[in-house]
Formats: C-alpha cells, structure tokens, sequence
C-alpha cells in the first residue's frame, strides 16, 4: 500500500487521524456504507473534499479485491430539497461500477424555508430503500447544527448510518462542545448493550489506516510461564576476578574451579553471574535447545552450592522450572515433553518451601505453577491438570493486588478466567463459565486501554469468548450483545497495525457472534437484516486483517460462512432482482475461493461443495436461465462436471 503522504498530515494538522479513516473506510470499497462528514468551516471542507478525491485518485488498489477506488462529487441543489431523489436520478446518470459519492452543499438548507427544511428532513427517512441498491459508499457531508438535528430530528436516517468523522478548524477552543466527543452508536443501528462502544466503521477505518504504517513483523503473545528474577544483583566476577561471561567455555572452568577446591561462595557466585547471563539471553529472545541444555546445567551446579537454607534457594528454583518447562517445549516426543513440564511443575513446588515470607516469588512460583499444570490439561488428564491449576492461581492471588502490583494481578485473573473457560468444556458449564467472566472483568481493572492497550484488549476478547460461550447456556441475546461489545471495545486496539494476527481473530469472533444473533429464534425482529449484515462486515475484515500475518484461523470456514450469510440475504430479496443477483454472486464468489484453499479429503470440503451446488440452483431458482448460466461462468472448470450432475 502506498505509504501516506506527509504533505496531507502537514495539511489536515488536528484532522489527520479523522481524515484517513474516511479515507480508508472508502479505500476498502464496500457496498451501502452511508458516511457522516462534519465540518463547519467551508474553506476546510472543500480542502477535504478535493483532498479525498486526489489521494483516492492515486492510491494502489491493492488493499482491496473488488476493483480501483474512484469517487464523484454531487452538490445539493436546495430548490429539489429530496436528497434521495437527487441521489437516485444520479444513480442513473453514474458510469458503471458505480464510484463512490461526496455529496456537498446541504449547509445551502439552513436558508431554505422551515417547509422546504422539514421536507428534507423527510426525504432522508427513505435512505433505507436506496442503501440496498448501492454497490458504492456515501459522504454526506453536514455542518455541526445539521449534524445534530439529524440525529434528532432523522432518526431511520440516522441508523442507517456506517460511521461519522468530525473535522474541526483551528483554534480547537472553536471546537463546538459535542465535536470533542461525538457518540456513534453501534452499526447499522445496533446499540451497544453496556456503556457506547466506538463505531465498528470508526474502528474498521482506523485500522486500515495503519496498513501502510505496519512492519512485517508481528508482535506474538508468549506462552511461556513468566520467568522470576532474584532478588539480589548478581554478585562480582569469581577467582580473582575473573570475567567469566567473557570465557569460551566458562562452564568447564567453573568446573576446574570445583576440582581446585574453590571456595564454596566463589562457586556459588560464579554459577548465579553465569545462569543468569544465560537466562537474560533466553528470556531476550535466543532459545535454542543448546543453550536451554547448558542454562539448565548452569543453575543444577548453582543449586547444588548454594546453602539449603540461602534466601536465594526459591529464586533459583523458579528460573530452573521455567528452563524444563521451555526445554519440554523442544521435545517433537509426546512422553518426553509430559514428562519435562512435570518436573519443571515439581521444581516450582519444591520452590514454595523456600520461599516462606517472599511474597514476590511465592506470586510468581504459584502464576508459574498454574501456567504449567494449564499446559499440561492439553496432553493428559485434563480435568485434574485444570483444577491444578485454578488451585495454583487462586493461591497466588493473595500475593497480589490492583495497588501494589495491578501488571501481576491482572495477568493471574485473565489466567484464572482462561482455565475456568477451558474447565466449562468438560463439566459445570454455566458455573465455570460465570467464574471466567467474573475473572476478566477482575483483570479488566488493571489494564488502562492507554498505557497497556493490547493486554486490555486480549481480556475483552477474552471476556467476548465467555459470554458468546455463556449465552448457549442461558439468557442468548442478552449475551450475545455483551460479547458484540467486549469484542468492538477489544478492536479499538486490536489493530492491524499493532497485532493483524489478533485483529483478524476478533473480527472472526464479532462475526460469528453477529450470525448467531441474526439465526436466534429468540432475537428481535431484524426486517433490515442489519445483523447479517454486520457479520459480513466483520467477516471481510477478519479476512483483510490475516492477510498481513499468519494466523490460525480457518479462512476457508470463514468463507464458507459468508457465502451462507450472503445466500440468506437473497432469500429476503426476492423482489429485486438485481439486489439478489448481486448477493448470489458474492456467495459464489466465497464459496469458490473457499473450495480452492480446502483438500477435497477434508471434512469441511464436502459441506462447502454442497452449498456451491445450492448457490448455482437459486440462481436458477430465483434469477431464472440466464442467472444460471451465469453462476456456471464462474465455477471453476473442474468442478464444472460434478456440479453439473448435482444441480
């Protein structure tokens, strides 16, 4: 992607961040976006406008697959003040594929008559009959006092409604008062059940505004149990010192220090600088299984001189388990890495009788404890490991608190609540799960969004997992909502820019939450759609997101479920034929992709088959020969044949 200009961010000055979502959320070239541009300052919003059509004009299309990025400009004419009427005799007028439109001028109403104002005001409640037949996005672009009588005084208009950016003129003590905060309520007229989350377009556009400012690399989330440090500073360089760091093989002359007769503190001094140089290289990021062999011998001969009842004895330990418990991850044999995470769970346990009143390393023996007998349920007796390590968690806990060490009892209850998670899947369902909810709303406290945003944002994933789990069990749409709103709080940091991995996984979760809401017998009437719609939404972000960084995620079932998703909605569109076309094609389209990334031996590949074959026979079904004709043109020739005999 064509890296942003510096000449725009000297220009737009306070407005910079405004201005790439808009310009993003355009840039990714969906359908029925309705966008809401505020701005009072004319001079400032021809800039914007012109500005918008110049970087759309020459960015790269590659950010997305449907095709270049073009827009137009339609400037309201006050004497015909039905906006939509406009809009639609544009429609007709507008080259094919349909370009995006700024729409300009409405400020031009505020010296219309009070009955040419409330005709106007009417003819936006029919946005919702045009917003279907839009294969482009919408800028209304408004002054602050029609920003906010629309959404007083528009309602229908205001819901349909896909984000809003706010543009200001300098001096910022010009700002009007509800400029500095705009609330955007939900998309397509969801609204968030707890406290008002951010727009999902607000935080879709921001993101994709940091594609061209994200590096290859990806931060990754350790598993690794958190490794203690000791508390004293290392100690001075050995035999007359000495710097033993700087040695080629310090470990032999170590040992030629033990056959000297050395003495027993200047080996255990030697041993410490030498095992802990050793872990900071490991714990910075250089673990190979030659290095962990000769750590773990390092700290074996520290142990072995250091005095039974030395301060430093649980310390030493921990560092010891965390190195087993790292090895154990090197083993390609399943017994083998058992049995490693065993003894290093073992070594925390004989560290705890050492560390009597040290509450620092008990917290941290305890958390590390937990992290292992968690890893463990993943191989053997799942169960027992869990309980384990629920047990270890909850013991640490009291070590810790949000005032003395918010970091460490926020890490421990996310754990917590994970393990009670993973517990629901075996037994006590509704019990386990509402303990995992009541664990990451605890963890919650200790991340502030601003100075720890990831972290803040792996817990609200989290919490958003707990509640959709929950919400099979009891009280659905209820927990449906509140996972909706763990999992956009959660993206407002959840970038592409900052972890895609993690991004493109929240997406897929919101999108999942999303189609369940729209299927629930249970749900309210949705005559819009507008949930299936926004699992399409977040579905193609999910997709947008893991193409910048291996994930785990399944994009094969992730198309799968939007070729469903977009079948459904033709379903409902039967009397436009065009609307039903265009839904048909992009289900073929997924269904397609998905079919080519996914082995014909696999599971999911027959179920993925039969619903290419359902999508081809509602082209014929609903659009008659020639839809069926078409849909043929785009199945894969080898697939042709067998399609054929099933349709």
């Amino acid at each position: 992607m064509v890296a942003t200009q510096l000449r725009t961010r000297q220009v737009l000055g306070l407005n910079q961040r405004q201005y790439e979502g808009l310009k993003t959320s355009l840039q990714l070239n969906l359908r029925r976006q309705l966008l809401i541009a505020v701005c009072d300052s004319d001079t400032l919003q021809h800039q914007l406008v012109d500005r918008l059509r110049s970087d759309l004009a020459t960015l790269s299309p590659a950010l997305d697959d449907f095709g270049s990025v073009a827009i137009e400009q339609l400037t309201f004419d006050p004497r015909q003040p039905d906006l939509v009427v406009q809009l639609v005799h544009w429609l007709k007028q507008a080259p094919k594929p349909t370009p995006h439109l700024q729409v300009v001028g409405l400020e031009a109403m505020t010296h219309q008559s009070m009955r040419s104002q409330n005709h106007f005001l009417r003819s936006l409640e029919n946005i919702q009959s045009l917003l279907p037949h839009l294969d482009s996005s919408l800028v209304i672009w408004v002054s602050w006092p029609w920003y906010r009588t629309l959404e007083k005084s528009a309602p229908e208009f205001w819901q349909w409604r896909s984000g809003v950016f706010t543009f200001v003129s300098e001096p910022v003590n010009g700002v009007p008062e509800s400029a500095a905060t705009p609330m955007v309520n939900g998309l397509y007229g969801e609204t968030p059940t707890s406290e008002p989350d951010a727009d999902i377009w607000q935080i879709l556009s921001e993101d994709l505004a940091q594609l061209d400012r994200a590096s290859g690399a990806q931060q990754e989330t350790q598993t690794v149990p958190q490794e203690g440090r000791s508390v004293a500073a290392d100690g001075p360089a050995p035999a007359g010192g000495t710097n033993i760091i700087n040695l080629e093989n310090p470990l032999e002359f170590l040992a030629q220090r033990e056959s000297e007769g050395a003495d027993a503190a200047e080996l255990v001094e030697g041993y410490r600088t030498l095992g802990h140089h050793y872990r900071d290289v490991i714990e910075a990021g250089t673990i190979t299984p030659n290095l962990l062999d000769i750590a773990i011998a390092t700290f074996d001969r520290y142990l072995h001189w250091l005095p039974e009842g030395d301060t430093q004895r649980a310390a030493g330990l921990n560092d010891l388990g965390t190195l087993h418990w790292l090895q154990a991850q090197h083993q390609r044999d399943r017994t083998a890495l058992v049995a490693g995470m065993k003894h290093s769970a073992d070594l925390y346990k004989t560290g705890l009788q050492y560390a009597d009143a040290d509450g620092e390393i008990s917290s941290r023996l305890h958390g590390n404890l937990g992290a292992v007998y968690s890893a463990l349920a993943n191989y053997d007796d799942s169960v027992t490991h869990l309980k384990a390590a629920v047990n270890a968690y909850r013991q640490a806990l009291p070590f810790s608190s949000i005032e003395t060490a918010p970091e460490e009892y926020g890490m421990l209850q996310n754990s917590l609540g994970s393990v009670y998670w993973k517990l629901a899947y075996y037994e006590q369902p509704k019990s386990y799960l509402h303990r995992a909810i009541a664990a990451y709303n605890e963890a919650l406290r200790c991340h502030n969004p601003e100075t720890s945003p990831l972290d803040y944002a792996a817990v609200q994933n989290n919490l958003g997992i707990a509640y959709w789990s929950l919400s099979r069990h009891e009280r659905p749409i209820f927990l449906l909502k509140h996972a909706i709103a763990a999992y956009r709080d959660a993206l407002n940091y959840r970038t592409p820019a900052t972890d895609a991995a993690a991004c493109a996984s929240t997406y897929n979760n919101l999108g999942t939450a999303f189609w369940e809401l729209a299927n629930h017998p249970e749900a309210p009437a949705d005559p819009q759609g507008r949930y299936k719609q926004n699992a399409v939404i977040a579905y193609e972000a999910a997709l947008k997101a893991s193409e910048l960084a291996p994930s785990s995620l399944d994009l094969a079932s992730i198309r799968h479920c939007l070729g469903s998703i977009y079948d459904k909605m033709a379903r409902g569109m039967e009397t436009d034929p065009e609307l039903v076309a265009a839904h048909l094609t992009r289900a073929l389209e997924h269904y397609v992709v998905a079919l080519k990334t996914t082995p014909k031996e696999a599971a999911t590949y027959e179920p993925m088959f039969k619903s290419l074959v359902r999508n081809v026979s509602s082209h014929y079904e609903l659009l008659g020969m020639d839809g069926q004709k078409q849909a043929m043109n785009q199945v894969p020739a080898e697939l042709l044949p067998e399609v054929m005999l099933k349709v």
